[in-house]
């Protein structure tokens, strides 16, 4: 799947007109930030984010002019770990930081085209101590007129503006940047996204409005393997306590979660089950915290029961299901990552096996296995 952004800034009342095309109440084109007309002929998902104007002031020392120039001070940001590093066994969390002006987004940072380049903007790196989990920014925790933007320096601006995003969402900020870390421990991948805007010399307004990096892994099909360099910072995190859980076993997680949602997704689009048993299937699946219900349905003890007592099974061309026939009977056993289910149809009817015990000598004239007391006492072991 192709997957495109683009970049519609709108900063004056006449860009509604000249950047906006509506037909009948639905917008069919917008002209983007490097001056394409883009067409919207499909359902399209748009991230809006609005703001107050910004005081303009000429500005010194950006990266990408000389010389003092005239910007509004506002503009997006994205803030990049880098690294950890321990001073006296203190971990610290080393971040870049890019930061746009003129009012511009983020998006803009990427320098797609020429008119992002054309964005003035900021380069800089940080050094933030952690602390009980939390990242404390130099100076964070000082009185006095911190917000306060008296100055023609855009570094100056832009160290105020970390101050004020992180007195107010410092601890949101550590949580998420832990979390991800926690997840996969990879230096320069993970971000956090966002936007800023100075509308007077006592008002600072910064907010993180996206995260990315942890999709990148997705993407390049590396989900379930930390690598070296990630196994290495892991080992030094876990040293100090940083990590909220461990990497490699999250993954594991992760990596078991995805095979049972493909498996139950190849169950639900095979010929070889009825409806009825796909959304039975489906029931043991919820999208929710467990992957698997800990409900003891009779599909649950039905497919332990056949499990234990061996049946002569016909294979079919899915790996996850067998199946046992015998004149209007039919049993369908479904294994998925060890967990067990199974369905009994006569005719066109399923059979309720919740009271497997009464049902126990018809299925073992069924298909031609003694059932045992024992056979019926071990379907509640593992729960």
């Amino acid at each position: 799947m192709n997957v495109f952004f683009h970049i519609f800034s709108l900063q004056a009342e006449d860009d509604l007109r000249d950047k906006l095309i509506f037909e009948e109440e639905r917008l069919i084109e917008a002209q983007a930030h490097n001056g394409e007309v883009i067409t919207v002929d499909h359902k399209i998902n748009l991230q809006t984010y609005s703001r107050r104007k910004s005081m303009t002031s000429e500005l010194t020392g950006f990266t990408n002019y000389e010389g003092a120039v005239p910007v509004r001070m506002g503009g997006g940001f994205r803030l990049q770990v880098d690294n950890f590093i321990f001073v006296d066994d203190q971990p610290h969390m080393t971040l870049s930081a890019y930061f746009s002006f003129n009012d511009m987004g983020s998006r803009v940072l990427a320098q797609t085209c020429e008119e992002d380049c054309l964005v003035p903007r900021y380069e800089t790196s940080i050094q933030l101590k952690i602390e009980d989990g939390r990242i404390m920014f130099p100076d964070s925790l000082s009185e006095g007129d911190e917000n306060l933007i008296v100055t023609n320096e855009a570094g100056e601006v832009v160290n105020q503006v970390l101050k004020s995003l992180f007195k107010r969402d410092g601890q949101a900020i550590s949580d998420l940047l832990q979390g991800l870390v926690s997840i996969r421990p990879a230096m320069k991948v993970h971000q956090l996204e966002g936007i800023f805007s100075v509308p007077s010399e006592k008002e600072i307004s910064a907010e993180v409005i996206d995260f990315d990096g942890i999709d990148s892994f997705d993407i390049t099909g590396q989900t379930t393997a930390l690598s070296p360099a990630e196994r290495l910072m892991s080992g030094k995190l876990k040293r100090v306590g940083y990590l909220q859980t461990d990497p490699a076993s999250i993954l594991s997680y992760i990596s078991f979660r995805s095979r049972v949602q493909d498996a139950v997704r190849s169950l639900t689009e095979s010929d070889i089950i009825g409806e009825d048993v796909k959304a039975e299937i489906s029931r043991h699946f919820p999208n929710s915290p467990y992957i698997i219900t800990k409900e003891q349905t009779g599909a649950v003890k039905l497919g332990r029961l056949l499990k234990s007592i061996g049946v002569d099974w016909e294979e079919t061309d899915n790996l996850c299901i067998k199946q046992f026939q015998s004149g209007e009977n039919l049993i369908t056993a479904i294994s998925i990552e060890g967990y067990e289910l199974a369905f009994w149809k006569k005719g066109s009817t399923l059979v309720d096996c919740k009271d497997i015990k009464t049902l126990s000598r018809d299925l073992s004239d069924l298909v031609g296995v003694k059932i045992l007391p024992v056979h019926l006492s071990s379907l509640r072991e593992g729960d």
